[in-house]
């Protein structure tokens, strides 16, 4: 194979891999509901007890011109019949007389042996036990009755002959007794001879048959034994099975339901629906509200070393190598739907800009839900609205937040006049004056898909950057929120995939030294999606 083409397969596994990862916890649920069910299923169950006897076949030859021979194997099929027919069972039936418990038995004749297996199960051990070995011995009762018949029907006809031989021999001896002449005499001698000759041939016959005491049918090689534990059910197979059908179960629905969730499943869907290279992934933050809501955090302040913090630090690595290579200064921070994590990513964004040394500018331009202003906490007399209807100057309205170099323009009281007026030559002119005085300018916009603000104020930055949440956003949302700004002019320089587990990386290990880095778009990859 091709170094493409193990490429290609060791990024299909990696897929996979991450299709069984991201539902673990249901393939889990899968398997444990089986299991308990299984485990139920055992426990109404009967168990039932097994015990075993095993007998040796002997050939037997009634004399020695017999062809049987004792070292062949044996046909046991028609044995194995006969074990298990009504004769040999009502032979067994008196020892069996005082169960409880009736036992099911069976026989089998194991290939190449001359061998029988009394099997019997029973919820009864000792019953088991009983019936294995009373089927067993009564085999061997009638199958020596047979062969008892078998010798019978071979030596009466011998026994009857030699009588008649007998007595014939006597009367040729009472007629040669009385014969008066040579030839007669000799004549009646040459026939006693030859009745003696066929008598002592026939009680040569007769001796060479076995004594019915010399008999050998068969013996017990193995007794029943009495069980000490149920053979069903068997509790460690079915829950082994149990697992096994869990796993081929749960993995099959988590590709079902991986098929048809449509959110974002890697850092490469996000690429292409947005456009535009991934420029960071930020990890989850497992934090939580007082309801279990998610809580937004400036980590760039709280903990401006933990591993969130480095994945906006990648973020801003990728977007002041846009700025020298592009010499972009205004973005426009957006997501296609609420909830997707862009104002956060905004806020971040700016103090990880502001404390590499850069001069920012961060504008709530989200004039339906503002929250820059909550999540630095300050308030505001003025702000974006104040400034584009000049009621204050820029410097009047902005707010400086945690250095010289960050301030804040808030979006000031709402304005439904402003939110229509976004996309002017006006609103133009106050961002080329935020841009005048700041390296920086960051601009909170609401979401594409949900308010037209973000469509007008889009084609005034110089860049947009959209921004991705893993767990809920999804490939389509975000595609149309590209059409939608690339419609309007407005130039996507790239992703950011926010709220994202470890897997999102297309199978790609974490950072070490302890914290999560993210990955982001090399240079060479942003400057040529950006060409």
């Amino acid at each position: 194979m091709n170094r493409a083409g193990s490429s290609d397969v060791s990024t299909e596994l990696r897929d996979y891999a991450h299709v069984v990862w991201s539902r673990k916890w249901s393939i889990v649920a899968v398997v444990a509901v089986l299991v308990v069910a299984a485990a139920m299923f055992t426990a109404r169950q009967t168990r039932i007890y097994q015990a075993s006897a095993e007998i040796l076949v002997r050939p037997v030859r009634l004399s020695p011109t017999d062809p049987a021979n004792v070292g062949d194997f044996m046909n046991m099929e028609p044995e194995r019949r006969l074990a298990q027919s009504v004769e040999v069972a009502k032979l067994a039936a008196p020892a069996l007389a005082g169960l409880d418990e009736p036992a099911g038995i069976s026989v089998s004749a194991p290939d190449q042996t001359n061998t029988l297996i009394f099997q019997a199960s029973s919820p009864s051990p000792r019953a088991s036990q009983q019936t294995a070995q009373a089927y067993a011995e009564a085999y061997l009762e009638f199958r020596l009755d047979q062969v008892l018949d078998d010798l019978r029907a071979a030596s009466e006809p011998l026994q009857d002959r030699i009588e008649t031989l007998t007595g014939q021999i006597e009367a040729v001896q009472d007629d040669l007794a009385v014969a008066t002449t040579e030839s007669a005499r000799t004549a009646l001698q040459i026939r006693s001879n030859s009745l003696f000759t066929q008598q002592a041939f026939l009680e040569q016959k007769l001796n060479e048959l076995v004594l019915p005491e010399n008999l050998q049918v068969g013996n017990v090689l193995q007794p029943a034994g009495l069980p000490t534990a149920p053979s069903s059910p068997n509790v460690g197979r079915t829950i082994s099975l149990a697992i096994l059908l869990g796993l081929a179960l749960g993995v099959a629905q988590a590709f079902v339901r991986n098929r048809l969730d449509a959110r974002l499943r890697t850092s490469g869907e996000l690429e292409a629906g947005a456009g535009a290279p991934v420029l960071a992934v930020i990890p989850y933050q497992r934090r939580s509200g007082p309801h279990g809501s998610a809580v937004p955090e400036l980590v760039t302040l709280t903990d401006p070393a933990g591993p969130v913090a480095q994945s906006y630090k990648v973020l801003r690595a990728a977007i002041q190598f846009l700025a020298r290579s592009a010499h972009l200064r205004t973005i426009v921070v957006t997501s296609a739907h609420a909830g997707e994590g862009k104002s956060v990513t905004a806020a971040n964004l700016a103090v990880s800009l502001a404390q590499s040394g850069e001069k920012v500018t961060l504008v709530s331009a989200d004039l339906h839900r503002p929250s820059l202003e909550r999540l630095f906490g300050v308030m505001s007399e003025g702000g974006l609205a104040d400034v584009f209807w000049k009621r204050k100057s820029l410097e009047e309205a902005l707010v400086l937040l945690t250095t010289d170099e960050l301030h804040l323009l808030s979006s000031g009281v709402r304005d439904r006049e402003l939110s229509e007026l976004i996309g002017t030559r006006a609103m133009a002119t106050v961002l080329a004056e935020a841009a005048q005085a700041a390296d920086f300018v960051i601009i909170d916009t609401p979401p594409v898909l949900e308010a037209a603000d973000a469509l007008g104020l889009a084609p005034l930055a110089d860049a947009v950057i959209i921004v991705a949440d893993a767990q809920r956003s999804t490939y389509d949302g975000v595609q149309r929120a590209r059409q939608r700004l690339q419609q309007v002019g407005a130039n996507v320089v790239g992703a950011v995939m926010n709220n994202a587990d470890k897997s999102m990386r297309d199978g790609e290990g974490y950072g070490e030294y302890g914290s999560d880095v993210a990955p982001a778009a090399s240079p060479a990859s942003v400057s040529e999606w950006s060409a």
